[in-house]
């Protein structure tokens, strides 16, 4: 939910100048909503002035994150992402979880991107007053850090997590590194904190394109079936959608995404995403 300068083409454009961009002044808070009848899509990019960072929170413009008696309390106040849109995306988020594999796996040959799964069996319970939504349910929480733009370090990726039998989460994380081999991992977590790897038997299988030709793929096990059920997003570069897949044995639902570091590449992509962007000097 709160992202980096990862994807900012305003960060990429001053980089490209040799200008010594900072990252903090291109923090950004990205919140989609997907209701039965509604959806809403923020992502707000924000300067120094208007960040915060302690050691317990986290704050850009009006929504913030913070450590509460052991829960991650994220209070969400933004504006649609389209300039000319009044709607907001106002609610708060509470996740919960007993323990973390408190480690960070090297997603490329080089180890200059790693992915710190730190939650990967969580619940959370949301509150929206913007649309006016109520739920709970299973949750995931992860990070990825680099020393280099992601577009440097990979041709592309396929990432999807889904819950197994008593509260497991299973995750597969499929990257096309540009130095090296490819990066396969099929990972099993615990409630516990405790892992193991999952990769034996497990066969490819593509799921077709996106609207914009973006390739998606996925593993299930040796003579199982994936399809996509829904379509979150299906962007230039990017897609996010629910799939069913075979994963133990067993037909599961995942969350999935691609993603195509060549096509963020090129021009007429990153000429779009300013259009998707709210930059505020101060929120």
């Amino acid at each position: 939910m709160f992202v980096g300068s990862v994807f900012s083409p305003f960060y990429a454009a001053a980089l490209g100048k040799g200008e010594g961009a900072h990252p903090e002044d291109y923090c950004a808070v990205n919140v989609a909503v997907y209701g039965a009848n509604e959806r809403r899509w923020a992502f707000s990019e924000h300067r120094r002035a208007g960040v915060e960072r302690r050691e317990q929170r986290l704050e850009m413009g009006r929504s913030r994150a913070r450590w509460e008696d052991g829960e991650l309390v994220v209070e969400v106040d933004e504006r649609a992402a389209a300039y000319w849109s009044r709607r907001r995306v106002r609610g708060t988020i509470r996740v919960a979880y007993r323990a973390s594999p408190r480690v960070s796996f090297a997603i490329d040959p080089d180890g200059r991107h790693r992915w710190w799964p730190i939650a990967p069996v969580a619940t959370a319970s949301v509150q929206m007053d913007e649309p006016r939504l109520c739920f709970s349910g299973s949750a995931y929480l992860d990070s990825n850090f680099g020393v280099e733009p992601l577009a440097d370090g990979f041709v592309r990726w396929d990432w999807s997590r889904a819950e197994g039998r008593d509260g497991q989460t299973t995750v597969l994380y499929d990257a096309v590194p540009r130095r090296g081999a490819a990066y396969e991992r099929a990972m099993v977590f615990d409630a516990d904190g405790s892992w193991r790897y999952a990769d034996a038997a497990l066969q490819t299988q593509p799921l077709g394109r996106g609207f914009w030709g973006v390739s998606r793929a996925t593993r299930t096990d040796a003579g199982g079936r994936a399809r996509v059920l829904r379509a979150f997003e299906d962007a230039p570069f990017y897609t996010r959608e629910l799939i069913e897949t075979t994963l133990d044995g067993h037909r599961v639902h995942a969350v999935h995404e691609s993603i195509d570091l060549d096509r963020w590449r090129k021009p007429v992509v990153r000429a779009m995403l300013p259009f998707r962007i709210r930059r505020w000097l101060v929120e």
